[in-house]
């Protein structure tokens, strides 16, 4: 990734995944910061057996580091993580985060509806954390989904968890992001794209512009480098 976004215009930003356990972890963050793409790190806690796992201290104190630098960091976690995350801001208010994939909810059978609601009006309301209005299927569809690929999202099911991150949080802090390759296996970019569009509704154009472009140079610290390109910014 590192050698992909060096030799590449079209990549303005990364965010490597680290092991936030890892005794090394300070020593990784410190070499990280002389590449000039470098912006944050991402951990997956998606899938992990303990569901308490933003809890642990070792994971508290591994985000307190990638604070102290002022790096981003991007939660990859389902819906049951989210009271995990208000935890982790009582802690540490100055870390500066994004949600990823709207934490993931049950689209379909919408059994975590109610708790995923409830948590993300209580981190909008009580921390700066950010969220990316994402579509990414969950851990245990790939498998089907691999054999039988090409569905496509479904949107009336998605309108109420994005309305509502809407009005939780306003597009200052929420983006766009499109989840590529990853998503491929669901749908195409562009169905992708469309389906997430016809999902937020129709907005005015300066709300739109914020949500798919504004708010992710901003949050990235990309505006110098991009602002008189006109391609959109497809963060993951």
């Amino acid at each position: 990734m590192e050698k992909m976004a060096a030799s590449s215009s079209l990549i303005a930003a990364i965010a490597p995944y680290v092991d936030l356990e890892s005794p090394f972890l300070e020593q990784e963050l410190d070499s990280w910061l002389d590449n000039p793409k470098f912006r944050g790190v991402r951990a997956r806690f998606e899938g992990h057996p303990d569901l308490d796992i933003l809890t642990k201290p070792a994971i508290v104190n591994g985000l307190r580091k990638v604070a102290e630098r002022g790096l981003i960091f991007e939660f990859l976690v389902r819906t049951i993580h989210l009271q995990g995350i208000l935890r982790i801001y009582e802690r540490i208010p100055e870390l500066k985060a994004v949600i990823e994939h709207m934490a993931k909810p049950d689209l379909t059978a919408g059994t975590d509806r109610v708790q995923w609601h409830s948590s993300m009006q209580a981190l909008a309301q009580h921390t700066p954390v950010a969220c990316k209005l994402s579509l990414s299927p969950r851990v245990e569809q790939f498998g089907e989904l691999l054999q039988n690929p090409d569905r496509s999202w479904p949107v009336e099911s998605i309108k109420p968890y994005v309305r509502s991150l809407m009005k939780y949080f306003g597009p200052d802090r929420l983006m766009w992001g499109s989840d590529w390759p990853v998503t491929l296996v669901m749908s195409s970019y562009k169905e992708t794209l469309n389906g997430m569009r016809t999902a937020i509704g129709t907005i005015p154009r300066s709300t739109e512009k914020q949500i798919f472009r504004t708010t992710a140079l901003q949050f990235y610290g990309l505006e110098d480098d991009l602002d008189a390109q006109p391609a959109s910014l497809n963060a993951r």
